[in-house]
C-alpha cells in the first residue's frame, strides 16, 4: 500500500509512468502537498506522471493542487472529448483533460 506522503519504497521510485484517477477532487492543502510530493519521488527524474481530471463544481478547491504541482512539472493539457468516455457523439466536452506531467 502506496500512502501520499509516505516513504516511497525504492523499487518504485523513478517509475517511467505514474497513473492517476479521480484522486484530485476537493482535497486539504496538506493532502495535496502529499500528493504532489508522491507524484515527484514516483516519476523521478524522467518518469511521466497522467492524471486524468473533470471539472466539476468546486474545481476552485482544486486549485491548490495545480499550483503546487506546476512548480515541479511541466504540463501538458489533452482534451479527452475527442476519446469519447461518456461523451454523447458530436459532442465536444472540455470538462474531461488529460493532464501529462514531466519533472522541470
Amino acid at each position: 500500500e502506496l500512502r501520499w506522503g509516505a516513504e516511497v519504497p525504492p523499487e518504485v521510485v523513478g517509475c517511467d509512468v505514474v497513473l492517476g484517477c479521480e484522486i484530485v477532487y476537493q482535497h486539504d492543502e496538506d493532502t495535496y502537498a502529499a500528493l504532489v510530493d508522491t507524484m515527484r519521488r514516483l516519476a523521478g527524474a524522467a518518469g511521466v506522471c497522467l492524471i486524468a481530471y473533470e471539472y466539476r463544481d468546486g474545481m476552485l478547491a482544486d486549485v491548490e493542487f495545480f499550483d503546487r504541482v506546476n512548480e515541479h512539472f511541466e504540463v501538458e493539457v489533452i482534451s479527452l472529448g475527442q476519446y469519447g468516455f461518456g461523451v454523447p457523439k458530436g459532442q465536444d466536452d472540455e470538462s474531461r483533460l488529460l493532464y501529462v506531467y514531466r519533472p522541470k
